[in-house]
Formats: structure tokens, sequence, C-alpha cells
């Protein structure tokens, strides 16, 4: 039966009303851009008595060395649009010159004694924190020693005296206040002791019972509640991983095989530590969320992971893992435990930090 105009008409109507519905709900309710997460990493290449710093966003990478063939990079920030990578070069076998990249261009360190290292880079109202520490020789009393610092804008201040043999690790900033991990040999000469610790604002904390070798690699600090990761050894002189909230240690593996916490971080409450551990002949790189371990490789070839972010539900955990055909070290992060390789496995190479930004 054929339709008449006004059922027509009625059709018409009703088909433009639901057009006209179903645009103002999508004005009601528009549709979210994805949004992108940037991923940043530094590290390093070596070949044939030769090291490349370098730095790569997106898994494109950038020379930070700029043909010369002996730097490091340690550690990165990221502040808005800004990226601080800081590193070493290697001028000779007994010289070092700290330094850091801002946006690729490079600043040197001013030290009393002409030779140091960097180990970490934090960046809080435009200031530049970076820790690290000056190798001071053999002491008077046969020990060797070195003096644990960190330096703002350039300038190094001292956290401990020279006189003992003391180490900065990891630095993060607060506030006002300007925490730094790392350890420092508490012992005497013929029983020598390293403690982990962290200062805050120049104030030494001992961490652990100082019976046994412990080292604190990486500090966070969340609110009121200071994290250090690192580890201790046992009376066998096996490494265990662990953390400590404000003092109080939680272990993480057990005192089967070496293990060792290297860097935390606090994301939304929930604690996130990369690390390693070996249970056997390999070690396998891995970390820990809210304590539960997460194995990222199989164990096959050795592996470690060195750096972790996180970014919305996604976490990136940075390192190494050999190659089994070249044994060499390949860059690797892995995403969500997903392995991605920087390096072609040719050369020695590892990814020493990694930051998501989304």
């Amino acid at each position: 039966m054929p339709i008449s105009f006004r059922n027509r008409t009625l059709v018409f109507s009703n088909f433009f009303i639901g057009l006209l519905l179903f645009s103002c709900h999508h004005k009601d309710n528009p549709i979210k851009p994805q949004k992108i997460t940037t991923v940043y990493a530094c590290g390093y290449d070596s070949k044939g008595g030769s090291t490349i710093a370098n730095y790569w966003k997106q898994d494109s990478v950038s020379i930070l060395s700029k043909g010369r063939s002996h730097l490091t990079a340690n550690a990165l920030y990221v502040d808005k649009k800004d990226v601080y990578i800081t590193g070493n070069e290697y001028t000779n076998y007994s010289s070092h010159i700290p330094l850091y990249w801002k946006n690729g261009q490079e600043v040197k360190l001013g030290n009393d004694n002409g030779d140091a290292y960097t180990t970490d880079i934090y960046v809080s109202n435009s200031d530049v924190y970076i820790s690290g520490y000056v190798p001071l020789g053999i002491g008077q009393d046969g020990a060797f020693q070195n003096m644990a610092v960190y330096w703002k804008n350039g300038v190094q201040i001292p956290l401990t005296n020279g006189k003992d043999y003391a180490w900065a690790s990891s630095i993060y900033v607060s506030g006002i206040d300007i925490y730094i991990a790392g350890y420092r040999n508490v012992g005497s000469l013929s029983k020598p002791i390293s403690r982990a610790l962290y200062w805050k604002n120049g104030q030494e904390v001992l961490l652990g019972n100082g019976q046994y070798n412990s080292y604190a690699n990486s500090v966070y600090v969340d609110g009121n509640d200071v994290y250090v990761a690192g580890y201790e050894l046992t009376s066998s002189g096996v490494g265990i991983a662990k953390y400590w909230k404000n003092g109080i240690e939680v272990i993480l593996t057990s005192s089967i095989g070496m293990s060792e916490a290297k860097k935390i971080l606090i994301s939304e409450g929930r604690i996130y530590i990369a690390g390693y551990e070996r249970t056997t002949g390999k070690s396998i790189a891995r970390y820990w969320k809210d304590g539960k371990s997460i194995a990222l490789t199989d164990g096959i070839n050795d592996a470690s992971a060195l750096s972790i972010s996180v970014a919305g539900t996604d976490i990136y955990v940075a390192g190494y893992e050999y190659d089994t055909e070249t044994n060499h070290p390949v860059a690797t992060y892995w995403k969500n435990g997903q392995a991605v390789r920087l390096s072609d496995g040719n050369n020695y190479a590892a990814i020493t930090a990694i930051y998501a930004l989304r």
C-alpha cells in the first residue's frame, strides 16, 4: 500500500527529531580525545672502549655526547616542557666531570677537586638539584674516602666531611625539604660497615640495624611519608631487596639469592619498586607493586630493572636484558610487561632512567 503524504510527513518528522535528539545527546556527552603518553628515557651505548650518552623520546634516540666518546647519562627529570638529564664525562681513568643537560644543552658542574660523579636529578621551582659524590682517594688510615654531595643550581654542597666512604644515590625535593638517599661507612678500618641512610636538609637519618652492610638506592616522599629503597646483606653475604617507610623496613624477597631494589615511587597510594632478583644462575628483571613481585624476564639471560614510571594504568619499567646471540646487554623497557628494545644488541647498552608523561 502506498504511503500517504500525511504518513510521509510523520515519518520524516520522526526521523529529524531522532537526529536532533542524537545530536543533543552527543553535545551533552562529547567524546573525550584519548590521552597520549610521552615516554622519555636516558642511558648509554658502549662499544670498543667508547661510551655514548643517549636520550630517547618516544623511542627516537638523540645522542647527547656530540662527538665525544666517554659520557654516560644516569638520570632524568621532566619539568613541564623541559627535559633534564644528568651524567658524567670520563676524561681519563682518574678524572670525571659531573654535568647535566637541559633540553640537550650541556651544563658542567663546578667542584672543588675537579673530579666528581652525579647519580640523580630533581627540579623544583626551576631550581636544579643533583646528587652525587666526590672521590678523595686513600686517607691516612689507608681506607678509600668519598664525600657525599649534592649540587643546587651548580653549587656543590657537602653532606659528609670526606673522612670516610660515603655516597649519595638519589634526591627528592618536597616543598622546602631536600631528601637524599645513600650510604656511609660507619664501621672501623678493621671492620668497615656500610650503612643505608638518607639526609633531610643535611641531617643524617640512619636505616637498618647496622649489623651488616646496607645500601640505599632511591628516595621518594609522599606527603609526610619518606620511602627509601635499597638492599641489605645477610650474614652469608646475600643481598636482600627491601625498602624503608619512615625508617621501618619492608623485606621484598627471601634470602635464597641476591636481590636489589633500585628505584621507588608512589602513585595514587600504591608503592612501585624496580629491581632484580637472582635465584638461580641468572638475574631476573622485576618490579614490585605493593610488595607483590612481578617478573619481567624468564631467567634465560641476565637482566635488571633500573627505573620505573607510572602513567594512568600503564606501568613502564626500564633497564636491560642480555641478548642471546651477542651476549650484550640491550637497552630495554617494559610497558605492562611487554618488552621494547631500544638497541640492537651489537653494543653494550642500557636504559638508566625512564619517565612516562600523560
